[in-house]
């Protein structure tokens, strides 16, 4: 790790070049994925770490929330977190996630979340496994399957608050 190192949201074209080239690498993702992971994602909410000029870190930060006591608390989803393959090993992972938590922080995102590819990693950024699994089992006999004829229709936007307000509601 070295102090010539920034942390920060994406802020020029060669930002982008770096953070599409380090996420392919990272993830051995084919190149005709890149644009509509982007898209989803949103250029807003990816970080880079950079060296000088150069990429050599990435993540994204996917809002989210849990509900407890009937509340929605913010969460911040980390995905993503890829290092450049002539930086591995280098601190540059541990720095992101440093940086992220610190960000967070001064958001005011009480809670963040991913799915660790290591442990290791993630546990010295402050981070634990934890959750709940839960498997059930009905044998297809017991089951009384009668033919129906449901209408089915894909939602459309226009119908998404109908679908939040559920959401809410069930939570």
């Amino acid at each position: 790790m070295t102090t010539l190192e920034q942390y920060g949201a994406l802020s020029t074209d060669g930002d982008l070049d770096g953070l599409r080239k380090v996420l392919l690498q990272s993830f051995a993702a084919p190149e005709s994925d890149w644009e509509t992971y982007f898209k989803r994602v949103g250029r807003e909410n990816f970080r880079v770490l950079r060296r000088g000029n150069e990429v050599v870190g990435c993540l994204a930060i996917l809002g989210m929330g849990q509900w407890f006591g009937g509340r929605r608390i913010p969460m911040a989803g980390i995905a993503a977190v890829g290092v450049a393959p002539h930086s591995r090993g280098t601190g540059v992972a541990a720095r992101l996630m440093q940086e992220v938590v610190t960000e967070l922080h001064k958001d005011g995102v009480p809670l963040s979340v991913l799915y660790p590819a290591t442990l290791s990693l993630y546990r010295r950024s402050g981070y634990e496994l934890a959750g709940t699994m839960c498997v059930q089992a009905v044998r297809a006999s017991s089951i009384r399957l009668r033919d129906r004829d449901y209408p089915v229709h894909p939602a459309t936007v226009s119908e998404s608050d109908s679908f939040q307000r559920i959401a809410t509601e069930r939570a």
